[in-house]
């Protein structure tokens, strides 16, 4: 927005240059400050009603004397107090809200076009030094403005969480697969690859002669093969991880049912040894 515009004198036909300040709205009026040259040293204040026609055109209207009145401490509040008080800390959001609480009003940076507007005398309210006039206009233009920008709605997004280790996917169709295979050229048994222990040897087992297909159908030699599940005692990927497992200690046989069958024989024995000793007994008394 251009700050600047033009006010024409009817009666004279001159013509003065303006500078806004700030906007601010009372009693459902708005009414714009704004500044004129009156020397080198000072500068003077105007206060006019802004009215909107039904083109959206803005024009400045003239003050009456009573309405005159009750704006002049609006505007030396605006001008003059609230800079000069923020050079002295004052925070600009007391300010502000101790002007609202005082004379109702509130102040905007909404300023339309004003390109050419009528000058009129009565709209005067002082006349102060330029020094002044350029903190005012510094004030608000720092943060009136700044307020008016930095009130964005904030739109809640939500992103899709992602995971620190994603599985990677599998084409099923494209993975290798190693079945087991029995040739009459290479009669050696292939065994599935056992992926929890790829590096594995699985221990010799003497099932007999190795089998060959002259003598042998396919059938009876896949019954005699060694499992390899059962081969695998311990798993070495588990062994790294920290975990001391053997995942086929339940398919094994327990060690101790060899020593339970010899304990049963003995007892047997023991048993039948004392029915005889009782026997002889009972058969030497009764003699």
């Amino acid at each position: 927005m251009n700050k600047n515009f033009v006010l024409v004198d009817r009666g004279s036909n001159l013509q003065k240059d303006a500078t806004t300040i700030v906007k601010f709205t009372m009693d459902g009026n708005d009414y714009l400050v704004y500044s004129v040259n009156e020397s080198e040293e000072n500068d003077q204040i105007f206060a006019s009603r802004m009215i909107i026609n039904s083109e959206g055109k803005c024009f400045l209207d003239d003050l009456k004397p009573e309405e005159k009145a009750k704006l002049s401490n609006v505007v030396y509040n605006i001008v003059i107090l609230m800079p000069t008080d923020n050079q002295k800390g004052v925070s600009y959001d007391e300010l502000v809200a101790s002007l609202t609480n005082k004379f109702l009003v509130s102040l905007s940076s909404d300023i339309p076009e004003l390109g050419t507007q009528d000058y009129y005398g009565n709209s005067s309210i002082a006349v102060t030094s330029k020094l002044l006039v350029e903190a005012a206009l510094k004030f608000y233009g720092e943060n009136l403005n700044k307020k008016a920008q930095d009130v964005i709605p904030e739109v809640p997004t939500w992103t899709v969480p992602v995971m620190e280790n994603p599985v990677a996917s599998v084409n099923v169709e494209s993975a290798p697969v190693a079945p087991v295979s029995i040739g009459a050229e290479n009669p050696s048994v292939v065994a599935d690859t056992v992926q929890s222990a790829p590096s594995v040897p699985l221990p010799e087992v003497n099932n007999g002669p190795v089998l060959t297909t002259e003598n042998n159908t396919n059938q009876s030699a896949v019954s005699n093969l060694p499992n390899p599940q059962i081969a695998i005692m311990s798993d070495p990927s588990l062994e790294k991880a920290g975990l001391n497992v053997q995942p086929n200690a339940n398919n094994m046989p327990k060690a101790g049912f060899a020593n339970s069958k010899y304990v049963i024989i003995g007892t047997i024995c023991l048993v039948l040894a004392i029915v005889v000793v009782v026997v002889a007994y009972v058969l030497i008394k009764n003699l």
